[in-house]
């Protein structure tokens, strides 16, 4: 099926896998975490959206219908899909806005530990586009108060807004939330999916439903929407998906069948190495729990472009690169069978064949990808150690073989986004 997953939209109809955290709107759902928001009131439903109260400055305070007011709409989200949202009006400008009184439950702020409080916005009219939000956070403690918030001006797009406080004392009580409108004038504004999240130094993407999503509902396979189980993967302080070198990794619930036996058949990313350390397992293709991989990261995480049929490894020419760089890697198969001459790789565009096989870690002989799923992660599920130290952001599999104008292609495509060599 036609997806939104990557740059070469002439060739989707041969994609059989496919995921981008890049696409937080088809792909990436953000990374697990606990919203300590009272569910009804951060999704928005009825029910929560009653309990929404405001502020204000004046009396009567605190008060709907004087200088602001609320009113329960449903309207396409942030992801496309339509979501519950206040579409909240502060009438004269001023420092006004939403707020929930609760967010923060009491006894969670701790000295020393971080929080963000975070909201979806979008102006509600056009005259609203350029006017500010704040979203704010204040609690008491022995030492007096904590008040502050970040400003952010509004569009005509959503866009996620937060603010991230390390807390100093231990609070006296609750916390409070806030999304002050503080402008000269009327202002207009959709507000949708908040959360405060305990321990988070950073703003969450989560689904829609009040709460964020489970390991299992993070990442998405963009051929078919079949989530992608990621509960054996750590999360940097980005919320992206990592491999950390010792356990981390992921096997689909979708199957590759077109790529069973001799097939023809390719594969795309873009991964960076977090250390240089051999043997480590990237990708594979296996039956039962024995992953008898195609390609390994021994070509990636190690200092030499390599490939890896049972491991095989040593392929084209040495190719040295810092942990820190990120490599766009396309890997072809022809279909007639598993020797050098029918497979290339692609480092940046650049093509390379031949090279030696060798076999090495107890197997021989032609590859088994009969009843396939797609790993990523590591080579051996029974062998301790071969698990993959870096990321992922993007990886893909064809039922055909990438020419080589549609991997430069695609390299173009995303050469700016990882600043490729």
């Amino acid at each position: 099926m036609p997806t939104s997953s990557g740059p070469n939209q002439k060739g989707e109809e041969n994609l059989v896998f496919a995921y981008d955290v890049g696409d937080v709107k088809n792909s990436y759902r953000g990374e697990p975490a606990t919203n300590s928001q009272n569910a009804d009131i951060s999704s928005m439903t009825q029910v929560g959206f009653n309990g929404w109260s405001c502020y204000d400055g004046s009396p009567p305070y605190h008060t709907w219908g004087t200088n602001q007011s609320k009113t329960f709409v449903t309207v396409p989200g942030p992801f496309g899909t339509s979501v519950n949202a206040m579409l909240y009006h502060n009438f004269n400008g001023g420092f006004y806005g939403p707020t929930d009184w609760g967010a923060v439950p009491n006894g969670t702020i701790t000295s020393g530990r971080t929080y963000t409080v975070q909201g979806w916005v979008k102006a509600a009219d056009s005259s609203s586009v350029g006017n500010s939000v704040n979203v704010h956070t204040y609690y008491s403690h022995s030492g007096g108060a904590y008040s502050a918030g970040t400003n952010y001006t509004l569009t005509d797009q959503w866009q996620l807004v937060s603010h991230t406080h390390t807390v100093q004392y231990n609070a006296t009580g609750g916390g409070i939330m806030y999304f002050f409108t503080q402008n000269p004038g009327e202002v207009k504004m959709y507000l949708t999916m908040t959360g405060v999240f305990l321990d988070e130094s950073h703003a969450v993407p989560w689904i829609i439903g009040g709460s964020t999503r489970s390991n299992t509902q993070g990442l998405l396979d963009l051929t078919g929407n079949n989530t992608i189980d990621l509960s054996n993967v750590s999360f940097d302080s980005n919320a992206k998906i990592t491999f950390d070198g010792t356990d981390d990794y992921f096997t689909t619930s979708t199957t590759a069948p077109s790529l069973q036996g001799n097939s023809t058949f390719s594969v795309e990313g873009v991964f960076r190495r977090n250390g240089n350390i051999l043997q480590q397992g990237f990708w594979g293709i296996g039956g039962g729990t024995t992953l008898q991989g195609i390609c390994s990261w021994n070509y990636i995480l190690t200092n030499e472009i390599g490939i890896d049929l049972w491991g095989t490894s040593t392929y084209g020419t040495g190719q040295t690169y810092s942990s820190a760089e990120w490599k766009h890697i396309v890997w072809t198969y022809n279909g007639t069978s598993f020797t050098t001459s029918n497979i290339s790789i692609f480092v940046n565009s650049v093509k390379y064949t031949g090279g030696t096989l060798i076999t090495r870690r107890g197997g021989s002989g032609t590859p088994n990808i009969n009843n396939t799923g797609i790993t990523l992660g590591r080579i051996n599920s029974n062998t301790s150690g071969y698990h993959a130290n870096g990321q992922v952001p993007v990886f893909k599999a064809y039922n055909k073989i990438l020419s080589d104008n549609e991997v430069k292609q695609n390299y173009q495509q995303y050469k700016t986004r990882f600043n490729l060599s």
